[in-house]
């Protein structure tokens, strides 16, 4: 074998090592996030339109047992309480989804805030919160 073919596979030797330790510290990074949540939505509707509001929450440790979602519009907040089933608890965590749908009755610009509680299974709870500004106001026509 050759000089060159020789450090030819030892540069693609340390290039597969560098790469398999981005992606463990990757991995390691994502599994260590904890709690996470997004406020998922339209950004504009029209007053008196139904908007789909969608809470997506995951945590890599617990399992969700409340969101809260205040609307902003002098609505009472939207709550679910939940009971966490351990038997669907997952190593890497688990994603879940919550839907709220709502209807903004005035014009205006309307700040969603989302509380998520997680914790029971043994794990730590934590609570984190998300926003999504909503703008409210007619289509031209």
């Amino acid at each position: 074998m050759s000089s060159s073919s020789k450090q030819a596979l030892v540069g693609l030797g340390a290039l597969g090592l560098f790469l398999l330790a981005v992606s463990a510290l990757a991995t390691f990074g994502n599994n260590s996030q904890g709690l996470r949540a997004d406020v998922l939505s339209a950004r504009r509707t029209e007053p008196g339109s139904e908007v789909a509001i969608t809470i997506s929450a995951r945590d890599t440790e617990g399992l969700v047992q409340r969101v809260e979602v205040d609307f902003a519009d002098g609505t009472p907040p939207a709550v679910r309480e939940l009971v966490p089933d351990c038997a669907v608890l997952v190593a890497d965590g688990m994603t879940q989804t919550f839907d709220f749908p709502h209807r903004f009755a005035e014009e205006g610009t309307y700040t969603v805030k989302a509380t998520v509680l997680t914790g029971g299974c043994g794990a730590r709870a934590e609570q984190v919160e998300a926003i999504r500004t909503i703008e409210v106001k007619p289509l031209r026509r």
